[in-house]
């Protein structure tokens, strides 16, 4: 006998702030999380393993992929609002194939507050818990 299961779409959140920010906000939550970053890319390019990769300047999509201590796959996918938001994120972070509802509400939760705090700001001191 076997559960069968399906594979999770991921915590959603939405936040408010700069997109210009999404990266720093990224690099925040992955200390607290256990977390080392992969790469990201946007519809528009190929995958890239830099930390930072050349970013297109009209881009509303954006996909960074992280791994956990134990391995574990993290995708998030940032999304910018229409024109009618600009200050609008949309956020999905999914952990491992089958999710892990917990982790992705931390890890979401994490992203949102920074880009918050660095939302109309230079630089925000970054705080560790």
């Amino acid at each position: 006998m076997y559960a069968e299961t399906t594979p999770s779409t991921g915590w959603q959140e939405r936040a408010r702030g700069d997109w210009n920010d999404l990266d720093a906000a990224i690099e925040a939550a992955l200390g607290p999380n256990e977390l080392a970053r992969v790469g990201a890319w946007s519809p528009s390019q190929a995958p890239s393993y830099f930390v930072h990769a050349p970013r297109d300047t009209e881009e509303r999509e954006r996909t960074v992929e992280l791994v956990t201590a134990g391995a574990e796959t993290v995708i998030i996918r940032a999304t910018r609002a229409a024109a009618g938001d600009p200050g609008a994120i949309e956020l999905t972070v999914r952990v491992g194939r089958f999710g892990d509802e917990g982790r992705e509400r931390a890890i979401a939760r994490d992203i949102v507050a920074r880009l918050e705090q660095l939302a109309g700001v230079d630089v925000a001191p970054l705080k560790r818990r």
